[in-house]
């Protein structure tokens, strides 16, 4: 994290998303999908996001995007997710609307419970 910068739900971030084998990391977008209800926490939880949908994914649309852009058609990947600190993430490339930040959370609640 850069001194100064403050991550919030909705943001879409570039962080190092770690495999699930604990083998190796790589470089995606993801979008934060946690509250600020812990207010001195620097952990973020988030979403997957990706260019190649798996059933489950729900659509990026253009009407989405409050801010910033995504090179290709991408798709939030609810049931992957990840908690970083804030300090791991290495740029904010946009931000979504509320209404996508719901459908999301709809869709985790659906895996969980």
């Amino acid at each position: 994290m850069r001194y100064g910068i403050i991550y919030n739900r909705g943001d879409i971030v570039l962080v190092p998303f770690i495999y699930s084998d604990l083998s190796n990391f790589k470089l995606r977008p993801a979008l934060i999908i946690s509250n600020n209800l812990v207010k001195f926490s620097e952990n973020k939880i988030c979403c997957l996001i990706t260019s190649k949908p798996w059933p489950g994914d729900i659509s990026i649309e253009k009407s989405d995007l409050l801010r910033g852009n995504l090179p290709v058609k991408s798709f939030v990947r609810p049931e992957v997710m990840l908690t970083v600190n804030s300090r791991m993430i290495r740029r904010k490339l946009g931000e979504v609307n509320p209404s996508l930040i719901k459908k999301v959370v709809l869709r985790i609640n659906e895996y969980i419970n």
